[in-house]
């Protein structure tokens, strides 16, 4: 069930207009520069997971 969502949501994310596209891959460079500011590596695990399944990696 998961590979499914993981398959439907990045298909989606490559159908989504350019301008969706570069407001979500700048959410995700924001999410990476104050994940790197932190001690947490989970933050840093966690932006790179959902970059990953958001084909924005």
């Amino acid at each position: 069930m998961e590979k499914i969502i993981f398959v439907i949501i990045r298909a989606a994310v490559r159908a989504i207009s350019p301008e969706l596209r570069n407001v979500l891959a700048g959410v995700i460079t924001s999410l990476q520069k104050s994940a790197a500011s932190t001690d947490n590596k989970w933050d840093d695990i966690l932006v790179e997971i959902l970059a990953a399944v958001l084909g924005l990696d």
